[in-house]
């Protein structure tokens, strides 16, 4: 077996590439070859979660990374809509492409640590990383029958991490295109302002009336022109933590939280979660030709990120983890697809 020793520049990571593996193509099309590496005398692998319905999610232990998922569209056709890779040295080229599609975010450099991995059942796969500021982290994807990806991400000790899994959902069938023609509905009355670093700046400001609101549901290409809206023009479209009504309200994860939807293909996800905020992402920075899955180019502002979070780290003191001092931390989000 033919082998090449690497280093990855920024992260310090030993890689071993190897030339063959486990063989075979994901339903996604994803050669399972490509993923079979190992970093840190750990292996890397591509794992693969499968329901009744044939829906398919694909997630590599680098970064405990959603790969691929497939959904049916209102036709009964199967699309992938995540962005992401078809090979594992995309993932690792920390110099090249933005390499955070599909990563667990929150801590130092997980999106480039290999998780310890027990697939329990073809439905749910467990990730456990050993961290020195959480404690154990653990990531738990199980795909659901009734088509929805519910995810569990736990610290053994109290944390502000704001711990989520940063898919970036395109529904609309066409990662070439832009995706600002999909719906965005976030049930958030407030939402935190952003410097001109990206940073909160602690205070929280109302939604309604200005380009910022999605309370009643609105295409992206509606707002994220409007450059007289200072917010967007400092993000060149959405980066921005809402306050959910779901938490505020004390109902939590048993109250929709936000959904997306793409007309053409009649694809409809709902996002469902404890924690207090859901930090939009509109892909601002992706329209410089970075190649993904298919050797697809992925234009500026082709996906939106729906990251369930921690208030972030800001002015305001309770503004930190949603643990209890000295208990462990559990955030949940529940990701639901279906057609209309």
């Amino acid at each position: 077996m033919k082998k090449l020793m690497t280093m990855l520049f920024g992260v310090g990571l030993t890689i071993v590439l190897a030339s063959c593996g486990n063989g075979g193509k994901t339903f996604s099309g994803i050669e399972i070859a490509k993923f079979d590496t190992v970093v840190n005398e750990k292996p890397v692998q591509l794992f693969t979660l499968t329901n009744k319905n044939k829906m398919e999610v694909c997630i590599t232990n680098f970064g405990a990374r959603v790969v691929s998922l497939m959904t049916k569209d209102r036709n009964g056709a199967f699309v992938d809509v995540v962005l992401g890779f078809d090979n594992i040295a995309q993932y690792m080229d920390s110099a090249g492409s933005p390499n955070n599609f599909g990563a667990l975010t929150g801590g130092k450099d997980w999106q480039y640590q290999v998780f310890d991995a027990e697939q329990i059942d073809k439905q749910t796969l467990k990730l456990t990383l050993a961290t020195p500021d959480e404690g154990t982290v653990t990531a738990t994807y199980k795909l659901t029958d009734d088509n929805a990806l519910d995810c569990t991400f736990e610290a053994d000790k109290e944390t502000a991490t704001a711990m989520c899994s940063n898919s970036y959902f395109t529904l609309t069938g066409d990662p070439s295109q832009a995706g600002t023609n999909m719906i965005l509905r976030v049930y958030a009355d407030k939402f935190i302002p952003i410097d001109t670093t990206f940073a909160a700046t602690g205070k929280l400001r109302d939604c309604y009336g200005s380009s910022m609101d999605f309370n009643k549901g609105r295409a992206l290409y509606e707002l994220i022109g409007d450059t007289t809206e200072h917010q967007i023009k400092i993000a060149d479209g959405f980066n921005h933590n809402y306050v959910l009504n779901s938490f505020k309200n004390g109902k939590g994860e048993n109250m929709i939280a936000a959904s997306l939807y793409a007309e053409n293909t009649g694809i409809f996800l709902e996002v469902f979660t404890n924690e207090p905020t859901l930090k939009v992402y509109s892909a601002n920075n992706e329209g410089t030709g970075v190649t993904g899955k298919n050797g697809v180019k992925y234009p500026k502002h082709v996906s939106v990120s729906l990251m369930p979070q921690n208030f972030p780290k800001a002015a305001k003191a309770e503004w930190t983890s949603t643990a209890k001092s000295g208990e462990p931390y559990k955030s949940h989000t529940l990701y639901r697809f279906s057609t209309k």
